[in-house]
């Protein structure tokens, strides 16, 4: 059984009540029928940092560095494209990119077509993470930048552990929790989390502590690793490339708290088999924001 398929309860269960409901817990973990999400560009991009960073001797099993079209000078991409090189050479293109790109090759022509690179370059990735060569140059660059970073730094430390696994019980509701850490500092008890991030700020990488759950991550690692910090440590994908480390210290104490308060009811929940949301079949009133009747007031002259 891999990591992820394990029973205990883990950060990303605890995010997905956080965020989506008990609903979304029932057909995601318990009756099956939400499948997960899929991976997106914003995840592959990470999981690509994260390798590069802390496991530099798997880079070549997980991670695939795609063609980039600038590579092939004159390469034909679309069917526009096709139909302007056969028509200056007189060939008959067809209807289908397929045709033209046979009619091409079949007169002799060795031009570089992006459909039959993308093919090649499809068998030759397998399972692995495709990025593009700039992509990947960017990622080289952030390595190099966290390496000089006083906080960064951490994550190269002769004394880290990278990767690993907690499983443990919360005692208040007697739920068997597990994490996976990005890094364990033993010596220090520092729990590091990597996070690249589209924000360009502290206060952004802040707003997505709390917008996207994370929160609960520094709650559960703490408790799982028995860790005094943990650092989340965010890198900027875009230049000029930044590395932000916020240390939620001052709201440990609450998170503990809320992150217990989910825990317990989700103990019940599990005892009772009840998923239901305190919202089914209510009549929710609404009322609209201040912000909203103040600006079509000024709009319609209604004061």
């Amino acid at each position: 059984m891999s990591y992820h398929e394990r029973p205990e309860i883990s950060a990303s269960k605890l995010k997905l009540i956080d965020s989506d409901g008990w609903r979304a817990y029932e057909g995601r973990y318990i009756t099956g029928t939400i499948p997960p999400p899929p991976p997106t560009d914003a995840t592959d991009f990470g999981q690509v940092l994260e390798t590069v960073m802390l496991e530099p001797d798997r880079v070549d099993a997980r991670v695939f560095v795609g063609p980039a079209k600038e590579d092939y000078p004159g390469v034909l991409v679309t069917m526009d494209d096709l139909r302007a090189f056969c028509k200056a050479r007189d060939i008959k293109p067809g209807t289908r990119k397929a045709d033209a790109i046979r009619a091409i090759r079949s007169s002799g022509f060795a031009v570089p077509v992006w459909d039959e690179i993308r093919v090649e370059a499809d068998e030759a990735r397998g399972n692995r993470i495709e990025v593009t060569p700039q992509q990947y140059a960017d990622i080289l660059e952030i390595v190099e930048l966290a390496k000089n970073d006083s906080n960064a730094r951490w994550l190269f430390h002769p004394s880290r552990v990278v990767q690993p696994e907690a499983f443990w019980e919360h005692e208040a509701s007697g739920l068997k929790c597990r994490g996976r850490a990005d890094v364990w500092l033993p010596e220090q008890r520092i729990v590091l989390d990597v996070k690249s991030t589209r924000r360009t700020t502290p206060g952004g990488c802040i707003k997505d502590c709390i917008e996207l759950g994370y929160w609960l991550q520094d709650s559960q690692y703490r408790e799982g690793w028995k860790a005094d910090h943990f650092y989340f440590l965010f890198f900027t994908k875009s230049r000029p490339f930044r590395i932000f480390c916020i240390d939620w210290s001052m709201e440990h104490s609450a998170f503990d708290e809320y992150r217990s308060a989910i825990l317990c009811e989700l103990s019940d929940r599990i005892k009772t088999n009840d998923w239901s949301e305190d919202t089914e079949g209510r009549l929710l009133p609404a009322t609209a924001p201040s912000w909203w009747s103040k600006q079509q007031g000024e709009r319609y002259g209604i004061s």
